[in-house]
């Protein structure tokens, strides 16, 4: 049977978890023995940390008004230049820019400054206020301008809202142009063509070389806007491509990815539903893509499908709670894993179609994870596993995902193989806990590779690996373990 593949994560997001897990089980080192008796003294009383005060910033014009001469624009912005710019560009709506500014209260009192660090700010239009994007807009590089910014316009749509007018000295440094809105950008020209699910792409240059296995690794640019072309994030801003894992990224950058050469750039509109969420974005509209794939990390095979993947067989054993089972290849000794005990384990998982969705294979290591985090097929099937175990598992969609949108749907099969049985340190309790820590996410969710311990939380997958900036493309949490969506 030819392995189709789709994706979601059977072993991810423990990453993140670790960090409270490993904050909860650090020791205090023990403190070094003296090497003579220890004369008795008054500790000192401790130093009372001082905040650092910053000097005042002298305004070029008085800030309680703008002056006569200001240009007052039809939102109620008032500026007056101070210093003009050269040249005659300006920055689009999209565009990055580099600024220096202080704001000040009407009253006079300096807020900030990045002349304090003499450190210029990086300020991403798409997502500033109306008033920045304005004044910004209007800017030449070069050109430095005083700004009264009442406070409707200061607000960005996140954080407390500001309740009386700013004053800005700004100085724009540096324009960096986003990539050009495509002229098609509200809707898929006729001739698209469409991947299974329907997404309708195009090639706007073509590439070479084979395309990439679903199971790849692949370092793409990538550009996003909505149907209005408002940019929503762009690789080419930073100049990194970023790295997806193919088979753990969402379903409509997987379609499209699998179809690309190295070199090729495509366009594509895919609903949000089927990609990553975003700020302002409703999961009724409509994304548009532009994939450059840069390189290809080919990575090992998965298992082959197995012959008896549309259904266990007959002689199968079945749980109480109704996870069919056999035995690939027996274990040794007679310790089965406590729902609560961690395992290490090599796995590999597909739907009854024999589509792979996830696999450790293809990453070269096993994972570990609480076996009480995962959902209840998993806890269930392997709870008589013993190690060196290879087991197949059928898990029937009510003990695994219950169609939950973006997972795999249906019966799941599994071949598991439990590598080693250890047992979960005693944690503190977190304080900042409701006493319900939750169960992390996922088939495998909460898992690490192993070597690692459980988290007491997991979080939801990661679709790839950016080297810089926040990730995008990322799959959807799985349910919590129990089923719960």
């Amino acid at each position: 049977m030819r392995t189709r593949c789709l994706r979601f994560p059977l072993a991810l997001g423990l990453t993140l978890s670790l960090v409270w897990a490993g904050a909860c089980d650090q020791k205090k080192e023990p403190a070094p023995a003296p090497t003579e008796p220890a004369a008795k003294t008054t500790a000192a009383p401790k130093a009372q940390a001082t905040r650092q005060v910053r000097e005042p910033i002298r305004p070029a014009l008085p800030v309680a008004a703008p002056p006569e001469d200001a240009v007052t624009t039809e939102s109620g912005l008032a500026y007056k230049i101070l210093t003009p710019g050269t040249g005659d560009a300006t920055p689009g709506r999209n565009d990055t820019v580099q600024i220096h500014y202080t704001s000040w209260k009407t009253t006079g009192e300096t807020l900030f400054s990045t002349r304090y660090r003499d450190r210029h700010q990086r300020r991403y239009l798409p997502q500033q206020a109306p008033g920045w994007v304005e004044t910004l807009t209007a800017m030449k590089v070069g050109e430095k301008r005083m700004v009264w910014m009442p406070p409707e316009l200061a607000y960005a749509g996140r954080g407390p809202k500001p309740t009386e007018t700013s004053v800005y000295e700004v100085e724009l440094l540096d324009i960096k142009p986003a990539p050009p809105v495509p002229d098609n950008v509200a809707a898929a020209p006729e001739g698209a063509k469409r991947t299974k699910s329907g997404v309708a792409y195009e090639i706007v240059r073509p590439g070479s070389g084979d395309p990439p296995r679903v199971w790849d690794m692949v370092s793409t640019h990538m550009t996003s806007w909505t149907a209005d072309g408002k940019m929503l994030q762009s690789t080419k801003t930073r100049d990194r491509p970023q790295r997806v894992d193919i088979l753990r990224s969402m379903p409509g950058w997987r379609e499209v990815l699998e179809t690309m050469s190295v070199g090729q750039v495509t366009r594509a509109w895919i609903p949000a539903a089927l990609s990553p969420p975003r700020s302002g974005v409703s999961k009724d509209d409509v994304v548009v893509y532009e994939f450059e794939l840069v390189e290809i990390e080919r990575r090992p095979d998965p298992p082959p499908v197995p012959a008896d993947v549309a259904g266990p067989p007959k002689g199968a054993k079945k749980t109480k709670k109704g996870v069919s089972y056999v035995t690939l290849t027996k274990g040794k000794g007679n310790k089965s894993p406590a729902p609560g005990s961690i395992v290490s384990v090599h796995y590999a998982g597909w739907t009854t179609d024999g589509t792979l969705f996830d696999a450790s294979h293809v990453r070269g290591q096993p994972v570990s994870f609480a076996l009480d985090r995962v959902i209840p097929g998993w806890t269930d099937g392997m709870s008589s596993m013993v190690e060196g175990e290879r087991r197949r598992l059928w898990i029937p969609e009510e003990l695994a995902y219950k169609g939950k949108p973006n997972a795999p749907q249906g019966m799941l099969v599994f071949d598991v193989e439990l590598l080693e049985i250890t047992e979960r340190p005693a944690m503190r309790q977190n304080p900042w806990a409701d006493g319900t820590h939750g169960a992390p996410s996922g088939h495998g969710g909460g898992a690490k590779p192993a070597g690692g311990t459980s988290a007491p939380k997991a979080r939801g997958a990661a679709g790839q690996t950016p080297k810089a900036g926040k990730a995008e493309g990322a799959a959807a949490a799985t349910p919590k373990a129990g089923g719960q969506n």
